[in-house]
């Protein structure tokens, strides 16, 4: 019998394989350029073998690792085989343009914009995504509003959408101090805040399954806002899957921990 050295055969195996076949980094990090001198930090958690991709939206000022960081968000995903894509979105609220009024801007480009026309393109151009893969969307508080925009601007993008504590009709918060820097004052721009990034106004043009949670004892964003927007989609679209839960839970990751896991578990039925 003919010995072979074991670092013959390890040379051989790694000769043989293909980039995509060899292990990735179970955590990467990216800059995602949006001009010059200019760019967006993104961390991506990937499992030994990848089954979908996920793109995980922080609440306002969060940092992008604080879901990973502080839930069991990141080991769940790791067992359904979900690649979790997290931005660093800081303080956007994913509007699609700055106005005259506007006195808070995010980057040099509105969030929504920096999701659609940057971080998505780049992503399937370094090959992070895949096309022959299941992609969806989960956001919590800031990030659920993000999640339902980005959404609607690419619907063909994403398999499924969870969203966690989000309001998704700025109308009911007119005064609002977040969303008054960026659209102007309500009593001034009455249409803008209700045509211009308003998931609420558009619930005819859904077109994903969804699962929407919010705490009852949200003292942050009230819980009417998911309520409603829950009762447009089911209005609009009685035949889509639409899930709502709505717990005696705060706005905290005592509650997006736990729900955050039930939205990955809402997609995993949502692979084929």
């Amino acid at each position: 019998m003919i010995r072979v050295p074991l670092f013959v055969l390890l040379l051989l195996f790694i000769g043989c394989s293909t980039a995509s076949e060899l292990p990735a980094k179970p955590q990467s990090e990216l800059s995602i350029s949006i001009g010059p001198g200019e760019s967006v930090a993104v961390t991506v958690y990937t499992p030994p073998r990848i089954r979908a991709d996920v793109l995980v939206l922080p609440g306002y000022k969060h940092d992008r690792q604080r879901w990973v960081r502080e839930t069991e968000l990141k080991a769940r995903a790791m067992e359904l085989g979900f690649q979790l894509i997290c931005p660093e979105m800081s303080t956007t609220i994913y509007e699609s343009a700055y106005f005259p009024q506007t006195r808070s801007r995010w980057k040099s480009v509105p969030g929504l914009v920096f999701v659609t026309d940057h971080l998505l393109p780049e992503l399937k151009k370094q090959k992070i995504t895949s096309p022959d893969r299941p992609f969806f969307l989960l956001g919590l508080s800031t990030g659920a509003r993000g999640a339902a925009l980005i959404a609607l601007a690419s619907p063909q993008t994403f398999r499924a959408v969870g969203m966690l504590s989000g309001d998704y009709d700025q109308t009911r918060e007119s005064h609002d101090r977040l969303i008054t820097a960026v659209y102007g004052s309500y009593s001034a721009h009455k249409e803008r805040w209700k045509n211009t990034d308003n998931s609420l106004t558009r619930a005819s043009q859904w077109k994903h399954p969804a699962f929407l949670a919010h705490g009852k004892k949200d003292t942050i964003v009230p819980s009417f806002h998911t309520q409603i927007f829950y009762d447009a989609l089911k209005a609009e679209h009685p035949d889509l899957e639409i899930v709502l839960e709505m717990p005696p839970a705060g706005h905290d990751y005592f509650f997006w921990g736990p729900y955050g896991i039930r939205a990955l578990d809402f997609f995993a039925g949502h692979m084929n």
